[in-house]
């Protein structure tokens, strides 16, 4: 740690994370006074992770939203970037459902999922994408509200209207959409829009928290044919993906399956499925009270 050349008013706690390009750490900092802070450190060795590590700073001092974790000030000693971001006390969705390996209640998992809608909702209309939608970029905070963070391999789709396509194969693969497999060059592949990405992302995440579970094996693994002819054009076989024939009907139907369309022109926008979500999540509550009345 002594490696950082820390600021004299700085004092770390622990270690709490690896970020996509760096380290992240639990702080005490006197310019920031009776509250915790994350720290993320970002070792900017050469001009393309200093370009990288200042377009991560640009996007993420431009978003405020409850539903994602501020930045609350950058700056740059020697060859590292220090991120003062807000602390979330209650840790990361990934350690909760290590916890809870068979899923959370549904009603728990939706109103999680609507934080993250929210969430991906207004960094859309904004102009940006995040491209790393998983449990471990997703935090909870002291008010059980779940926040985004991480905007390491964020990038801007939209400006002024103005739509740019997409061609770097990034994200983590077991929640990646599958047009971004389709690798034409290097690490480039083909053409693609990116909110599309975000809402498949997000479809795997809220499989993951209704069942503990991935809906489906890597999608690179080529042993995994169901996987591989639904990506090609056929109708999903519940029959074939058990994890997915666990959800609640409903779920499924108005959630699941529109987020997780193989074809991205075909894949919903989260902003349309806001309805949806709420009635679902007032039914769960309706049930519950019936429950007890009777």
């Amino acid at each position: 740690m002594s490696s950082l050349n820390l600021p004299k008013t700085l004092k770390i706690i622990k270690t709490i994370g690896e970020g996509t390009y760096g380290r992240v750490y639990l702080i005490e900092e006197e310019r920031f006074p009776n509250q915790l802070l994350a720290l993320k450190v970002i070792n900017v060795y050469d001009e393309s992770a200093k370009i990288k590590a200042q377009r991560e700073i640009e996007i993420q001092s431009q978003l405020k939203h409850p539903n994602i974790v501020k930045l609350l000030y950058s700056e740059q000693i020697l060859t590292n970037k220090f991120l003062y971001l807000e602390h979330a006390v209650n840790g990361s969705l990934y350690n909760h459902l290590k916890i809870n390996q068979l899923g959370m209640v549904k009603q728990k998992a939706l109103k999680y999922f609507k934080h993250l809608a929210s969430a991906l909702n207004y960094l859309h209309e904004c102009g940006f994408v995040h491209r790393d939608i998983r449990p471990s970029n997703l935090v909870i905070d002291q008010n059980d509200c779940l926040k985004l963070i991480d905007f390491g391999i964020a990038t801007m789709y939209k400006y002024h209207n103005e739509k740019y396509m997409l061609q770097t194969a990034c994200g983590t693969d077991s929640y990646r959409a599958p047009e971004t497999f389709d690798i034409i060059d290097g690490t480039k592949v083909r053409p693609h829009d990116g909110i599309p990405l975000d809402v498949w992302s997000s479809g795997i995440v809220l499989v993951e928290m209704l069942t503990g579970r991935l809906p489906w094996k890597s999608a690179k693994e080529r042993k995994f044919h169901a996987y591989k002819r639904y990506i090609n054009g056929d109708l999903l076989n519940l029959n074939e993906f058990p994890v997915l024939a666990t959800l609640d009907p409903s779920i499924f139907i108005l959630l699941i399956e529109p987020m997780l369309q193989p074809n991205p022109k075909f894949r919903i926008d989260l902003a349309y499925i806001m309805n949806d979500l709420n009635i679902l999540i007032d039914n769960l509550s309706n049930d519950k009270i019936s429950h007890f009345i009777n």
